[in-house]
């Protein structure tokens, strides 16, 4: 049993000698060579790892708990990674630009989110997106011939096409009548949905803002 601890021992102290005590709550006794250990600080440490793991865990599976959700938590800890607030969270509801009202309407599509845009007035316009990654995605195909996934930070981004338009106001630019089918990448930020038109490639021709007004 003597020797099984030695042994055990001998494949742990290595880690200790490279783990930085600063990334623990509690930080850890440190070793040098030619130093007898103590088992007391040993032990210690050992405890200290088990309960930094348990932490851990208890705070991954109350991230994925909350992803599930889609509002990732804030993680607790200050040497733990703190995840951005999500992009691709749209609410629904009334929006509207310089000149148009529009609506948004949302849906589970699988793990992803449905986006449904409609807009009538001055000008009208139809766009349905997906978040999520590329891969699957239901406008796989044409994202990636357009190669939007050489995009840096494509992910921050939900994508679509344009179901309908007759290219009027400020969509003219980028959008014409002859658009229906153009790419387009959306995001939310607060109460603003923010549009990039990139048509058939990935090099965006514009965009535009829609603020929301009602629920």
């Amino acid at each position: 049993m003597i020797k099984l601890i030695l042994a055990v021992t001998a494949c742990l102290l290595p880690m200790f000698f490279v783990v930085e005590s600063s990334a623990f709550k509690k930080p850890l006794h440190k070793f040098k060579a030619g130093e007898p250990a103590r088992a007391s600080e040993i032990n210690e440490n050992f405890q200290i790892l088990k309960e930094e793991i348990e932490e851990l865990s208890r705070q991954i599976e109350e991230l994925k708990q909350a992803v599930r959700a889609g509002q990732p938590p804030k993680l607790e800890g200050s040497n733990v990674p703190q995840p951005s607030p999500p992009l691709n969270k749209f609410v629904p509801g009334t929006y509207k630009d310089h000149s148009t009202t529009c609506t948004l309407s949302t849906a589970p599509f699988g793990e992803r989110t449905e986006g449904i845009f409609k807009c009538q007035g001055i000008y009208t316009l139809t766009v349905a997106w997906y978040t999520g990654a590329l891969n699957g995605h239901p406008f796989e195909t044409e994202l990636k011939t357009a190669g939007i996934d050489k995009i840096p930070g494509y992910t921050n981004f939900a994508w679509g096409k344009v179901g309908s338009t007759n290219g009027v106001s400020w969509w003219n630019d980028c959008i014409p009548t002859n658009g229906v089918g153009g790419i387009l990448s959306v995001r939310q930020t607060d109460k603003t949905l923010t549009f990039y038109s990139f048509g058939t490639d990935n090099k965006s021709k514009c965009q535009g803002t829609f603020d929301k007004t009602t629920p």
